[in-house]
């Protein structure tokens, strides 16, 4: 009889160990994937600035001013001629193609929302080093430095974003607002005539239901508390200790 409890409680807590781990490869799998979804909801129309790449091309489904270019890691610059990349361009967090603008110009979307509603506005954005090597005049003109994005509401300035100091890594900005009308222009040009990259542009109503969910590692660790008291309670067995003899007087 022993024996057979020995293997029955065996079975079970390695059918348990196997279920636990399984559950918890799924909770961090699920949070992984949850992590890199781009933005769920989104109402800004191409925020990935998916393009076609080169000198003097806007993005569909944005209206550009001036001369913005489009770009992405591989291959020479698209941009004014005889520029060249000063260093290695990073892969965008978004992927694929980014949008590139300096100076007067920038890129702009009318989106349609709800008056009263609260939104958020994200986007992607790096400082592009860019270089003539002396081409254009007896020095280089060089466009290195820290730079960031102003971005208006219905011409309205209202944000800016902190200056990325480091070029080519990538920087992410976020800001909300309470829109009184029902269409909303959001432009985004850049904070000085240094050269910028932009990309994965969000607007969604705040709080979007993905930033309600419960972390992972929260999930992972109720559940580990949980299992961990089952597995004492199982061997104690509090409930079937023999109970004291009552004497009789």
């Amino acid at each position: 009889m022993k024996k057979i409890l020995s293997l029955f409680r065996k079975n079970v807590l390695q059918r348990i160990g196997r279920k636990t781990c399984s559950f918890i490869v799924g909770i961090i799998c699920c949070g992984n994937i949850i992590g890199q979804q781009q933005c769920s909801g989104n109402l800004i129309t191409n925020g990935s600035f998916t393009s076609r790449e080169g000198e003097n091309v806007t993005a569909p489904g944005w209206i550009g001013n001036s001369t913005p270019d489009v770009n992405d890691e591989n291959g020479p610059l698209n941009s004014t001629r005889s520029f060249v990349w000063t260093g290695t361009p990073l892969a965008s967090p978004d992927g694929g193609t980014w949008q590139n603008i300096t100076g007067t110009e920038y890129v702009e979307q009318i989106v349609n929302i709800t008056p009263g509603l609260s939104y958020t506005f994200c986007f992607k954005y790096a400082a592009h080093g860019i270089t003539d090597n002396g081409v254009l005049s007896l020095d280089s003109y060089n466009l290195v430095g820290p730079i960031g994005i102003n971005v208006y509401l219905n011409d309205v300035l209202s944000f800016t974003s902190p200056d990325d100091n480091t070029e080519f890594t990538w920087e992410s900005a976020c800001f909300s607002f309470t829109p009184t009308s029902s269409r909303v222009k959001i432009r985004m040009v850049p904070t000085n005539y240094l050269y910028i990259g932009i990309d994965g542009a969000c607007l969604r109503l705040t709080p979007h239901p993905d930033e309600k969910r419960v972390p992972w590692y929260v999930i992972a660790l109720i559940t580990g508390v949980g299992l961990t008291i089952a597995l004492i309670l199982w061997f104690l067995k509090p409930w079937k200790r023999p109970k004291p003899n009552k004497t009789s007087l």
